[in-house]
């Protein structure tokens, strides 16, 4: 399910001037083309809610109730001690008891009186954005819905509504802190975490923001004093939750597809799966994407004959990662993206869900998020990257029970490896007679293969670039980040030099050269010639042209940038996602 609830701010009703309520009235409203859509009236809320019937028909009294009184949602794939509850207003009721939520959801609660809350667990793939504007506040699943559906954000291009700040981190803290975790790359629009605390009250949206996860005492105190029995009662709790699940999924399913490698993630994945697949007699698949001497592709067959499960792997020019090489891919990247992840993970352009009984699923690490930039990392890149061409998710070891374990393992040595030690030895422990790529877990005696390097390289198409299509379309979030940055002389200085805003953004030794001519650290001499230096190391192309990502490439960190600079600058000129998709569509025709 995807949804959009508005909130009127004086009650008077929807303005067809500010709200497009034709388009948020259509089950193609969402990225992905919904089955069906439902347009909802309570208090002073407006509700879309956009279903679909991959894997599990969302429909009336499973995902959502309504009647005069209330309105109730459920959006994502959950059990409750163990069980699947099919009538929505059991599992509002079970809120009310200490009840084991085990998965992955959004629940959704207003009354008549505009009163309620969102509940979700504090750790998530389920997104929710926020927006607000003298009209009226906005909470939404996807940041396309808002961008598409209030018309004041379409009132200026995508590169004016930008945020600056988030490219910043984009480029320059991609895998790092964040220094803004909140942040969307359009700057009027917010992010909500899954741990913050959304309320209802009297037709008004409030928000509680947390910066951190309150682990619950009971789970802290069973974890300080575990012994042998708390991964037996930890395992015991994650195999029926999941065997439950899929005995329930089972009609709905053709076949499960893991994607496995020769790390920990798909590993542990495929051990709770092998057993349970073979138990309830459901197909069972597992694929590797790279070449024959690949170490992902080299352990995965080492796993898949331990355990005789069917496998393929794609030995072909297919197999090289996909970067783009026109502009539309990379308008097709931040359409699916929205941009929480870029063309460095090209996908391409595609709205429908072609196989409904096809299960893909993949190693899901929130047992290593052991600090809340990851926490939010995984909230931002994987939930994105995860949904953008799925809208069921199953929820194996990617819930707050995992991502509490992360916490509190927090930076020790055993950190998690401890964690997929005892599933392993649990689950399947003939797989801990199988090296890991580049790791070595803390409790066998077995060495790791390759190194991590060779298991995340693989080799990749040229990519597109051209340094002045950048520069004139980012020219209004850039200028605005040099102009704060630098004062009057500073710009006079990159003029003199004939370095623009892109160079002084792509290139983060400028500032520091500027900022030490301000602190008269160095003299307007040295200044003027050390900037001269920097302008003819060639840092980056300033042509247009095809470039290469090679093994062991020195310049590959600059070159993920000016990627990630082309995913935004080709979306600029729009003023809306519609419109990209319409541009792509009939680029395509």
């Amino acid at each position: 399910m995807h949804f959009i609830i508005i909130s009127i701010n004086d009650g008077s009703g929807i303005d067809n001037e500010i709200i497009n309520d034709s388009y948020l009235s259509s089950n193609t409203a969402p990225s992905l083309i919904a089955n069906n859509y439902v347009k909802i009236n309570i208090s002073n809320f407006i509700i879309y809610s956009y279903l679909y019937d991959q894997i599990i028909e969302e429909k009336e009294d499973y995902s959502f109730y309504f009647d005069e009184n209330k309105l109730l949602l459920s959006n994502g794939f959950f059990t409750v001690n163990n069980e699947i509850k099919i009538d929505i207003q059991d599992v509002f009721h079970e809120l009310n008891q200490e009840s084991n939520f085990w998965g992955d959801y959004q629940l959704v609660n207003i009354d008549k009186n505009g009163n309620g809350f969102l509940k979700t667990p504090d750790f998530g793939l389920r997104q929710l954005f926020y927006y607000e504007d003298e009209n009226f506040s906005v909470l939404s699943t996807e940041i396309k819905l808002i961008v598409d559906g209030i018309y004041n954000i379409q009132k200026q291009t995508f590169s004016e509504n930008f945020d600056v700040d988030f490219i910043f981190d984009s480029i320059y803290n991609e895998w790092g802190n964040r220094k803004f975790p909140r942040h969307t790359i359009f700057k009027n629009i917010k992010r909500i975490l899954p741990h913050d605390n959304i309320f209802f009250k009297e037709g008004k949206i409030l928000i509680k923001k947390k910066s951190t996860i309150e682990i619950p005492k009971n789970f802290l105190n069973k974890f300080n004093h575990r012994q042998t029995g708390f991964y037996d009662k930890y395992y015991e709790n994650l195999f029926n939750s999941v065997e439950n699940s899929l005995k329930f999924l089972s009609p709905n399913i053709s076949k499960i597809r893991l994607g496995l490698t020769g790390g920990f993630d798909s590993r542990i994945t495929l051990s709770v799966l092998f057993k349970i697949c073979n138990k309830q007699n459901i197909s069972l698949e597992c694929f590797t994407i790279g070449n024959n001497n690949h170490p992902d592709v080299f352990i995965a067959k080492m796993i898949v004959d331990k355990l005789n499960i069917d496998y393929s792997f794609n030995d072909t020019v297919e197999s090289k990662s996909p970067l783009p090489q026109k502009i539309s891919e990379y308008m097709a990247t931040f359409y699916s993206s929205q941009g929480d992840w870029n063309s460095n993970n090209y996908k391409p352009f595609n709205r429908l869900i072609h196989d409904s009984k096809l299960f893909y699923c993949t190693g899901k690490d929130a047992y290593k998020k052991k600090n809340m930039n990851l926490i939010y990392s995984g909230n931002r890149w994987g939930s994105r990257r995860f949904l953008a061409g799925f809208n069921f998710f199953f929820p194996l070891f990617y819930t707050e029970k995992e991502a509490y374990l992360a916490l509190l393992y927090n930076d020790t040595q055993s950190g998690y490896k401890e964690f997929v030690y005892e599933i392993l030895k649990r689950a399947e422990p003939k797989l801990l007679e199988i090296p890991f790529v580049g790791d070595k877990l803390p409790q066998i005696d077995v060495e790791p293969y390759s190194t991590i390097y060779e298991s995340k390289f693989h080799e990749m198409v040229p990519f597109f670039w051209d340094y002045d299509y950048v520069r004139e379309k980012l020219k209004v979030p850039l200028q605005k980040y040099l102009n704060k940055k630098l004062g009057f002389k500073g710009k006079i200085i990159l003029k003199l030099i004939g370095l623009n805003y892109l160079d002084f953004f792509l290139n983060p030794n400028i500032y520091k050269i500027v900022r030490k001519y301000r602190n008269n650290k160095i003299s307007f001499k040295n200044t003027i010639k050390i900037l001269k230096n920097e302008k003819e190391r060639n840092l980056y192309s300033k042509k247009k042209e095809l470039i290469e990502i090679v093994k062991y490439d020195k310049k590959k960190p600059i070159k993920t940038k000016m990627i990630i600079l082309m995913d935004y600058a080709s979306v600029a000129d729009f003023n809306s996602f519609v419109e990209i998709e319409e541009y792509i569509d009939n680029k395509i025709s």
